[in-house]
């Protein structure tokens, strides 16, 4: 019965959890702006984006981008299955938005000079 017991803590402790992951994304991020100041009032950036979710980093046309890349106001970012559903890296999504954000608003931050 013990050995049942670690069985089951190790295969739990090890398997893949998205959700804890992302969580940790979140707090890393929080943690890594903790000393900057808040933005004082809202900041408004109306954008047109079309996203093009591609098998690789052969679609994507920025050059060398091996992840998504954005421009003008078109992102392209890797999809992958997960059963019958499409899903997309949020932290590389997310990064080609700030770009951008940044196109429209220079007032926002470059991604690439952070």
């Amino acid at each position: 019965m013990k050995k049942l017991i670690i069985i089951i803590l190790f295969l739990t402790a090890c398997s893949w959890d998205s959700s804890l992951y992302r969580q940790q994304g979140f707090q890393g991020f929080d943690r890594s702006v903790g000393d900057l100041q808040r933005i004082s009032e809202p900041v408004t950036v109306e954008l047109s984006v079309t996203v093009h979710i591609v098998p690789d980093s052969t679609s994507i046309p920025c050059g060398t981008a091996a992840a998504g890349c954005a421009s003008g106001n078109e992102i392209w970012v890797i999809g992958y299955r997960y059963g019958d559903k499409i899903v997309v890296n949020q932290a590389v999504l997310g990064h080609e938005l700030n770009h951008l954000l940044n196109f429209n608003n220079r007032d926002i931050q470059n991604p690439d000079a952070f």
